[in-house]
């Protein structure tokens, strides 16, 4: 939770340290896939916390490709032409 962090810089290094521990196998979570929807704030402000995390972004025709792999997080972005 987000008052857990004494400023905006301790969050961040915090989800970065848990996106180091996932890229060196130390942590298994996957394969995930995060759906982001439109591109307001809330979707940006996600975004931004979601790219310390390794991850890959991948348009919506090539979710199913990403789930075969195994691919340990993808995400896509949701735009209105999207939906």
């Amino acid at each position: 939770m987000a008052h857990n962090y004494v400023s905006y810089e301790a969050a961040c290094q915090a989800v970065h340290d848990i996106g180091r521990r996932i890229a060196e196998g130390e942590l298994c979570v996957g394969p995930l896939t995060f759906v982001f929807t439109g591109v307001g704030g809330v979707s940006r402000g996600a975004q931004e916390m979601f790219k310390h995390l390794p991850h890959e972004f991948v348009s919506p025709d090539k979710l199913p490709e990403v789930a075969r792999n195994g691919d340990p997080l993808g995400a896509v972005i949701f735009q209105e032409v999207t939906m």
